[in-house]
């Protein structure tokens, strides 16, 4: 609980100083108002039941998703200013691992994409949540579906989140089903 203490008083500090582009004018005014939102909207999860929980949180990364775009150098002067989240899903599907998802080309998925300098799914074209569900490290406990999909090695360094750099990695626990194929 003293990690997301420090981490909400490291946010607060960025609102009074932003980072790269968000330094001046309205990107500033957004960075700070993102930040801030984020923040309330995280405080108001922590006291929320079960059941709204998830929106709360939902609603706080969609705000820190703002402010990333808003502060990075990498999203145009015009292309900063982001409406829509920027997926759809077909939630139509008999399973849940069987749910679409499909990226469209503007909108907050691929714009946080584009800031972090990565890349994003292919615009129109659906992937099935089985697909993505290995890549969350998380998930290797908490399989989907009963497929052998490979999932994502999941690293860790010691101090993290303090620790700036990353050290060394060690593999602690391969699923049987991934050594297997």
């Amino acid at each position: 609980m003293e990690s997301v203490a420090v981490a909400l008083r490291d946010l607060r500090a960025l609102r009074y100083d932003p980072p790269g582009h968000a330094k001046q004018g309205a990107r500033r005014r957004t960075f700070q108002s993102a930040l801030e939102q984020c923040e309330q909207f995280l405080a108001a999860a922590r006291d929320a039941g079960y059941a709204t929980r998830p929106v709360q949180l939902f609603y706080a990364l969609s705000q820190a998703s703002r402010a990333l775009v808003a502060a990075s150098p990498r999203i145009g002067n015009q292309a900063w200013r982001v409406s829509g989240h920027g997926l759809t899903a077909n939630a139509n599907a008999a399973a849940v691992a069987d749910v679409a998802v499909t990226a469209t080309k503007t909108g907050l998925f691929p714009s946080v994409a584009a800031a972090l300098g990565i890349g994003c799914l292919v615009p129109g074209e659906p992937v099935a949540l089985r697909e993505l569900w290995p890549l969350l490290p998380e998930s290797i406990r908490i399989p989907l579906t009963a497929d052998a999909l490979l999932p994502v090695l999941m690293f860790s360094q010691a101090g993290w989140p303090e620790a700036t750099e990353f050290s060394d990695a060690k593999v602690c626990w391969i699923p049987g089903r991934v050594r297997d194929l």
